[in-house]
């Protein structure tokens, strides 16, 4: 859950740039674009051949020459370099936003309030087999892009069956999710109930083929979705969990503490609230106290850092993923020494951004939302506690 509200104290609102924005989009922008720009200019000095550098020729010592005799120049292109660095920012953070907290972090794990206070999402939509293609799928898409991106510069028979396997994998679980999706949304439409089937010459052979079929190829839909697609992620993840303690929900009397002071004090149970079991909470903290308030907007910081700067190594990655891709033909990059820097600077892009994805994720669930949740318990049992005492003295 994207909770980028920036910095709130009066001094910082008056100004429309602050330290979020250094840390959300000016770094991770610049980072994206420092990493495609490093792979391209040793392209260009190592590849003789006509090679595709749209970003270092952009910013060519050439071109920075050009600008340097003239003052006003030299002012507009430090200028235009600082606005290209925050819209990139911008872009990173926007495909970070939607990647990685609406896609992986809400479909493919649910929101910390549902696992650290085991509250189910409002109506129960979130289905164990959609969780469970989520985590797959992040798992084997990236497991493909990895192994095509390895096969541009090295060919051999297991990397192509490989490959093989898993698009099919890939393939099968889409189509397995898109039908149940379906059969969900508009059951009534693709399955017709039993009166409909009477109406027909079919009659109890179409009653008996509905009720036994559909039943057990949904069962075994569920049980491919939900155990077998995510098996290779659910082992990585856990492992990481474990030891990061991610996965790791409050004690049962933290949350039935939880129910009890957030219906007294917002009138409706957390069970129906929703995701505003976090804004309440991050709300009644901003309200009640600015220190851990400033405490929150600091974990705030830097885990929108790692998760953008995760993104802005991804998306390099997929830059060279692409270029790669154009240039696989060359002779010149079948030379060994090459074909290794090439290989080697986006996969280590690629490990960089698993690195910083497991980071934000321990920051996120670990530090910012244990200690806003952790912290409304605080502050509720503080203000009964003052509240009786005041009663018992008369005041």
């Amino acid at each position: 859950m994207d909770a980028s509200m920036g910095d709130l104290d009066g001094k910082n609102m008056t100004f429309p740039f602050g330290s979020y924005d250094i840390f959300s989009y000016v770094i991770p922008g610049s980072t994206a674009l420092l990493c495609v720009y490093l792979f391209e200019f040793w392209c260009h000095a190592n590849i003789h051949s006509a090679v595709r550098t749209p970003l270092y020729s952009l910013f060519a010592v050439n071109s920075v020459n050009y600008f340097k005799d003239n003052l006003a120049l030299s002012a507009l292109y430090l200028l235009a370099l600082i606005c290209v660095v925050y819209v990139s920012g911008h872009i990173v953070s926007s495909v970070s936003s939607f990647a990685l907290d609406r896609i992986y972090t809400a479909k493919g794990h649910g929101y910390p309030f549902e696992t650290l206070l085991l509250l189910s999402k409002q109506g129960g939509s979130r289905k164990d087999d959609s969780k469970g293609f989520y985590q797959g799928f992040f798992f084997w898409f990236n497991t493909y892009l990895a192994l095509r991106f390895v096969s541009f510069l090295h060919d051999s028979r297991i990397l192509r069956t490989a490959i093989t396997f898993t698009e099919i994998l890939l393939t099968v679980a889409i189509a397995l999710k898109v039908i149940i999706g379906i059969y969900r949304s508009k059951r009534s439409r693709f399955i017709p109930d039993e009166e409909a089937l009477e109406q027909t010459f079919l009659k109890k052979p179409a009653i008996i083929f509905a009720r036994s079929i559909f039943p057990q190829a949904k069962k075994a839909a569920n049980f491919f979705l939900v155990y077998m697609f995510p098996l290779f992620y659910n082992i990585i993840s856990r492992f990481a969990q474990h030891h990061l303690r991610t996965a790791r929900p409050f004690s049962s009397t933290f949350i039935e503490s939880y129910r009890q002071f957030f219906f007294e004090s917002f009138d409706v149970h957390p069970e129906e609230a929703g995701s505003n079991n976090f804004w309440f909470c991050r709300l009644f903290i901003t309200d009640q106290s600015p220190i851990f308030d400033r405490y929150l907007i600091y974990w705030l910081h830097i885990y929108s850092y790692a998760r953008n700067l995760a993104t802005s190594f991804y998306l390099a990655f997929i830059y060279c993923f692409w270029w790669t891709f154009l240039h696989k033909d060359l002779p010149e990059i079948r030379d060994l020494r090459i074909q290794q820097t090439v290989m080697a600077m986006p996969l280590l892009y690629f490990f960089l951004s698993a690195v910083l994805l497991v980071r934000f994720r321990y920051i996120y669930v670990g530090y910012y939302n244990r200690f806003l949740f952790r912290g409304f318990i605080y502050l509720c049992t503080k203000k009964k506690k003052n509240l009786e005492r005041s009663n018992s003295l008369g005041i």
